[in-house]
């Protein structure tokens, strides 16, 4: 059962990632003036998008998380690892940085836009004990 849970959200957060339209150009444009470096994305929505049911003080958070966490790397415990680095798929969450609901979901986005495979995200969700 357990394995079908990881597939079954690995599946759901590596669904193509949709290409550049007006919507994603405002995020973009939204998110940079916001000092984030990459679009995210909830409830498959932009934050920018007006379909994104969000109280304002929620869209306010994301936006500051997004700004907290713009990649992956942000996410994850720092290593004292020599050159070359780990393989993104054997780091683990920093949990410590990661203290909610919110940040979770941001770093999992994150996560799963740099890896964009379920193979990939079975393999991270498993070594990190999900």
């Amino acid at each position: 059962m357990r394995m079908i849970s990881v597939t079954l959200i690995a599946l759901i957060l590596c669904q193509p990632f949709l290409p550049a339209d007006s919507a994603s150009a405002q995020d973009g444009a939204a998110l940079a003036d916001a000092g984030a470096v990459a679009p995210f994305r909830k409830r498959g929505y932009l934050l920018t998008d007006p379909d994104l049911r969000l109280s304002d003080d929620n869209r306010a958070l994301y936006l500051k998380l997004v700004r907290d966490f713009p990649d992956a790397e942000s996410c994850l415990v720092a290593t004292d690892a020599p050159l070359p680095p780990l393989p993104l798929e054997q780091r683990l969450l920093n949990w410590k940085k990661v203290a909610n609901l919110e940040k979770l979901e941001v770093c999992i986005f994150r996560i799963s836009s740099e890896l964009r495979s379920v193979v990939g995200m079975q393999r991270w969700f498993y070594g990190n004990g999900f």
